[in-house]
């Protein structure tokens, strides 16, 4: 394929920024087709009188955009468009259209699954910017960096894995463009497309969203209480011959639940005897002050993927997370993270955070106000007797069910008309109507509780 782009009239200084521009309208408007084959850098560069380095940041710009995909040893292709953009409802019925409006207009989010900025600690990073500002960026104009990311801040993670008896080099450890990036390259590690994955019903739709786009089935078992139906996963397995399952095992989304010890070890046992992968995303993980198990730490990264972020508990806008892969994934990994790599800024204010020792202190504060918020709410959702999913102690969320709740749609648009909204089950595949995930941080808002009253859940 050929591709020219008129750069006429276009200042130097904006060269990139116009170009990508003009390839994503192309791709908007369908002139540029999923699945079409982009020109190599090379080739794209002399066609269009720009230097390869251009080019570069110009399709990593479109990957982070979700306009392209890097498939290893192939090239880039345009994406799949998302499930999420193709469910849009102009008339805002479906949950899913509901989450776009919710993301432009001032309803009340109480399934939000961030903290409040007042819960964060801007002057944390604002010291960390200014540390990073004193040693000066010569360094950061020189090159593209490490392959697999800043390597202080990878030795910074390695030494807090060893504290969860994770044991790894840091050459197993790329950070990534926050958690669903580093699950994109786990899912390319793992899969190759037409194989099968397995997921969690009730779970988190973005999983299946990623698997999709790279052209992955998917397979469904049920999560119980602890973890996934054993026997259903089994059946599964014998069936489809799935190289992969995906899962968050603290603080599962959306149902709070954790994974117990004993359906860990039956996971890892299935994993051994049909031979797949795991990815376990573990983004509020930290936030469990009892240092529960983790399957990384069972399989010490042999058959499992490990996930996690500091997006959630530094800042939504810094987009910093991370992948520990086996180690015969090492250098199949560093080739597939091409356009998953975070700003190396971003990487050194995260890594002077962790050095200034302050981090472990607002994670403790967090875990209090976590605590406090989640009492509140127990004690709202027993008044009305809603039935719960999971008891978790230390869970990010509450996930209930009532009789009332069962017709979604009227109680989306009851919501709506009160600036409040939620996610409700079917957002996650739960068969069950009358399910919705509420957030600590949020939920404990009055404003939930008194909407419940009116609208007769009691």
């Amino acid at each position: 394929m050929e591709i020219k782009i008129d750069c006429t009239g276009i200042a130097t200084g904006t060269l990139t920024d116009s170009i990508t521009k003009r390839l994503n309208a192309l791709i908007d408007d369908g002139k540029l087709q999923p699945g079409a084959k982009m020109p190599s850098i090379r080739q794209f560069a002399k066609d269009n009188g720009v230097s390869r380095f251009t080019t570069v940041q110009i399709y990593d710009r479109l990957v982070a955009l979700g306009k392209l995909e890097s498939r290893h040893g192939s090239g880039f292709y345009v994406r799949k468009h998302l499930k999420s953009i193709d469910l849009i409802d102009v008339d805002g019925s479906t949950a899913e259209s509901l989450m776009t409006i919710e993301s432009t207009t001032k309803l009340f989010n109480a399934s939000r699954a961030t903290f409040p900025p007042d819960w964060l600690q801007p002057d944390m990073l604002e010291r960390a910017y200014r540390r990073v500002a004193r040693h000066g960026f010569r360094t950061l104009v020189d090159g593209y960096g490490e392959y697999g990311g800043y390597r202080p801040l990878r030795e910074a993670i390695q030494s807090r894995l060893h504290g969860i008896d994770i044991h790894c080099d840091a050459s197993q450890i790329i950070t990534t463009n926050g958690a669903l990036s580093a699950i994109d390259i786990a899912i390319k590690l793992a899969c190759k497309p037409g194989d099968t994955a397995i997921l969690d019903k009730p779970g988190y739709p973005l999983y299946k969203q990623i698997l999709e786009n790279n052209q992955i089935n998917i397979a469904f078992v049920d999560r119980q209480e602890f973890g996934p139906n054993a026997a259903q996963l089994e059946s599964v397995l014998k069936h489809t011959n799935a190289k992969l399952y995906i899962s968050t095992t603290l603080s599962h989304n959306p149902t709070g639940a954790n994974l117990r010890p004993a359906d860990a070890f039956t996971l890892l046992k299935l994993a051994d005897q049909y031979d797949f992968a795991i990815i376990e995303d573990d983004v509020f993980g930290t936030l469990d002050p009892t240092t529960p198990l983790r399957l990384a730490t069972l399989d010490q990264v042999n058959r499992v993927f490990y996930v996690n972020s500091y997006s959630k508990t530094l800042s939504g806008k810094m987009r910093i997370g991370y992948l520990l892969v086996p180690a015969n994934k090492r250098d199949q990994a560093l080739r597939v993270r091409v356009g998953h790599r975070p700003s190396e800024l971003d990487e050194r204010i995260v890594d002077e955070v962790l050095r200034e020792g302050a981090y472990r202190k607002h994670i403790n504060q967090l875990i209090a106000k976590l605590s406090s918020a989640r009492i509140k709410v127990a004690k709202e959702v027993a008044q009305r007797n809603f039935t719960a999913f999971s008891r978790n102690h230390f869970s990010m969320y509450e996930f209930i069910h009532h009789p009332a709740l069962e017709n979604e749609e009227r109680l989306i648009s009851l919501a709506r008309e009160s600036g409040l909204f939620f996610l409700t089950g079917s957002y996650f595949d739960m068969p069950e109507p009358g399910w919705i995930r509420l957030a600590y941080p949020w939920a404990r808002d009055r404003r939930v509780w008194d909407f419940f009253d009116q609208i007769g859940v009691r």
